[in-house]
């Protein structure tokens, strides 16, 4: 398998909570060490219309899940790389190398979506996501600034009771809405910035957005 197109341009994140199929063969996920990925129902007709007339001795099936999901499986799987057919006849290509340098950007996907799922406690979920580096609105505070002229310094930062953080920079560029700074940190630093007195909602405009108590940050 070879990568055929730049995987900046594919921006796998703005659309890691899209339903897609993912293609089972045989009881596996993948076949001939690829993982086959449908963003549309009729590249996904055609491709299991050509393969079971092909490969009828395989039992080829699909389930559906997020691309963010099958992204994290193509990195920490034996399969060679994500094939993504978006039409008939056409997939972009992309080996496991190239997608490795995406690993934890989708590991927090994952995580994120386990919690919103039920299958990760708020406390599993916040130790692994404290040592995360998120962007945020603003800013570092000068040492011993207070927490109200913080409040002034992070802006749009504060949204009700929460801090708002991001796992891209561009993420945060399109929240803002406006040219404002935007600086990165481990999230544990970014709570202790205002002495853990607010919540973290992280990725607030995407659907799999969830809330972390700023007490489980330390």
């Amino acid at each position: 398998m070879q990568t055929n197109v730049k995987v900046e341009k594919l921006d796998l994140f703005n659309h890691a909570d899209s339903r897609v199929a993912i293609i089972v063969a045989n009881g596996k996920a993948g076949f001939n060490d690829v993982l086959h990925v449908f963003m549309t129902n009729d590249a996904l007709a055609a491709w299991l219309k050509q393969m079971r007339q092909e490969h009828a001795d395989v039992d080829f099936r699909y389930v559906e899940d997020f691309l963010g999901t099958a992204v994290n499986y193509s990195i920490w799987n034996d399969v060679e790389g994500m094939s993504l057919h978006s039409v008939v006849d056409a997939s972009f290509d992309v080996t496991r190398e190239d997608l490795t340098p995406l690993a934890p950007l989708f590991d927090a996907f994952g995580t994120m979506t386990r919690l919103k799922n039920g299958r990760m406690s708020m406390a599993e979920a916040s130790d692994i996501l404290k040592h995360k580096e998120v962007y945020f609105l603003g800013t570092k505070p000068a040492e011993g600034q207070t927490i109200e002229k913080r409040d002034i310094v992070f802006g749009k930062t504060i949204v009700g009771e929460s801090l708002t953080a991001f796992l891209t920079e561009e993420s945060a560029n399109a929240f803002a809405q406006k040219s404002v700074p935007v600086s990165k940190c481990k999230l544990k630093e970014l709570v202790a910035f205002f002495d853990y007195k607010y919540s973290v909602c992280l990725e607030p405009a995407r659907s799999f957005s969830i809330v972390l108590p700023s007490d489980a940050l330390r």
